[in-house]
C-alpha cells in the first residue's frame, strides 16, 4: 500500500483493511511476514484527531515526537461483539450508532416490501448489494461470485460476518440511499490490545469459542486504545455488570488468566510501558503454574528464548 495515495483514493479504509488481511493470511509477498516487523512503523501511529493534522515530512519533528510521547487520552465507548473471525479479529458495532442503525434497518425492509427486485445477471465483486438472512434483508458487497452455482460471497458490512447466498436471495441497492457514503459501515475492525493469542491452532480455538460463548452480542465497555490507520482499533474489553472495571478485570485480563491468552513477547510501540502490563504478566504466571489452557503441558515459549 501506498498510503498518501490510498487516503486520497476514498477508498482508504478497504485499501488498508485488504492489506491487513493479505499479511494475517501470509499471502503473496507476504508469505514471511512478521509482525513484529510493523511494530515500529507508519501502522501503529496514532490517527489525527480533534482536528489536528499529522506533522509532514518537513514539519516540526520535536514538536511530533512530544505528541507520541504524550499519554493517550481514556476513550471509553459502549459497543457489542457482532463477529469474531477465526483469525481472532473482532466486529464491533458502537451502541451510540444504534439509532442509525435501526433507521436504516426499518428503511431497508421498506424498501424490498415496495421496489427491491432481484438482480438482472451475475452481480460483480465490489457490489453493494442487500442479502437476505435469517428472513431480514442487510447491506452487503460481493467479494467473489461462482457463475457456474449461481452462488456469491458477500460481506455484511454492518455486522463483519460472510455467507455464502444464492444469487436470489441478493437484491440491488441504490447507492444514493443504501450506500456507505450516505452511512458508513457499522462494523468496527478491531483486536484485542496487550495480549496475544496461543499459536497452536487449538488453543486458539479454545480462546476464540470462550469469546463467542460468553460475550457476543453482550453490551460491553471498549477502551480504545489504538485507532491504526485503516481504522481498525485496538481495544481493552470490559463487561462491568460481570468482570469489573478495572484494568485486571478486563476481558483481555480473563483471557490471560485462564491460559486462553498470553503477553506478547514482541509488544507494539505504544503498547510498550502500559501499567496493565504488570497485572497480566503476574496472571500469564498463574497461569502458568496452575496449567491452565496452553500452559497445561508446560511452558510453550521456552523453545522461543
Amino acid at each position: 500500500m501506498h498510503a498518501y495515495s490510498a487516503e486520497k483514493s476514498g477508498n482508504a479504509n478497504e485499501l488498508f483493511a485488504a492489506e491487513r488481511k493479505a499479511k494475517e493470511a501470509r499471502k503473496g509477498l507476504w508469505h514471511d511476514w512478521d509482525p513484529s516487523q510493523d511494530e515500529d512503523g507508519e501502522a501503529y501511529q496514532d490517527a489525527p484527531s480533534n482536528g489536528q493534522a499529522s506533522a509532514g515530512a518537513n514539519g516540526d519533528s520535536a514538536a511530533a515526537a512530544a505528541a507520541s510521547a504524550a499519554p493517550r487520552k481514556s476513550d471509553y465507548r459502549d459497543v457489542v461483539i457482532t463477529h469474531i473471525d477465526e483469525n481472532g479479529r473482532l466486529k464491533l458495532q458502537e451502541l451510540s450508532r444504534d439509532a442509525s442503525l435501526a433507521s436504516l434497518q426499518k428503511q431497508l425492509q421498506s424498501f424490498h416490501l415496495s421496489s427491491g427486485k432481484p438482480l438482472e445477471g451475475a452481480p460483480k465483486a465490489g457490489d453493494l448489494v442487500s442479502g437476505k438472512f435469517d428472513g431480514d434483508w442487510y447491506r452487503a458487497k460481493v467479494r467473489r461470485n461462482d457463475r457456474e452455482k449461481k452462488k456469491a460471497e458477500v460481506y455484511y458490512v454492518d455486522y463483519g460476518n460472510s455467507e455464502l447466498l444464492d444469487w436470489k436471495e441478493l437484491r440491488g441497492l441504490p447507492g444514493d440511499k443504501f450506500g456507505t457514503q450516505q452511512l458508513k459501515p457499522m462494523a468496527i475492525d478491531a483486536s484485542l490490545s496487550y495480549i496475544q493469542y496461543p499459536t497452536a491452532i487449538h488453543y486458539q480455538r479454545d480462546a476464540l469459542d470462550f469469546l463467542r460463548q460468553e460475550f457476543a452480542d453482550r453490551k460491553l465497555v471498549a477502551s480504545v486504545d489504538q485507532i491504526d490507520k485503516d481504522g481498525a482499533w485496538s481495544v481493552t474489553l470490559f463487561d462491568e455488570k460481570e468482570l469489573g472495571d478495572k484494568a485486571e478485570d478486563s476481558v483481555n485480563a480473563l483471557l490471560v488468566k485462564q491460559g486462553l491468552a498470553m503477553v506478547p513477547r514482541k509488544l507494539k510501540t505504544w503498547e510498550k510501558g502500559a501499567p496493565i502490563l504488570k497485572s497480566l504478566k503476574k496472571d500469564e504466571d498463574e497461569a502458568k503454574d496452575n496449567h491452565a489452557g496452553c500452559w497445561e503441558y508446560g511452558d510453550v515459549t521456552a523453545d522461543e528464548d
